[in-house]
């Protein structure tokens, strides 16, 4: 079995836009629409409510 390492876009926000566009390529979501509902996410703090990003 393969072993995966997690990591969030808050550990590695250089792979938003690469992100961004796998996300686009696989279900069509527009790439701009993507980074303006992630960018807020990114930028406040983890919650202690089970939000992650």
């Amino acid at each position: 079995m393969n072993d995966y390492t997690y990591i969030t876009l808050r550990e590695k926000r250089q792979l938003k836009d690469p992100a961004a566009e796998w996300f686009h390529s696989k279900w069509e979501f527009h790439r701009k629409l993507i980074l303006n509902v992630w960018m807020p996410i990114l930028i406040m703090k983890p919650s202690m409510d089970g939000i992650f990003a």
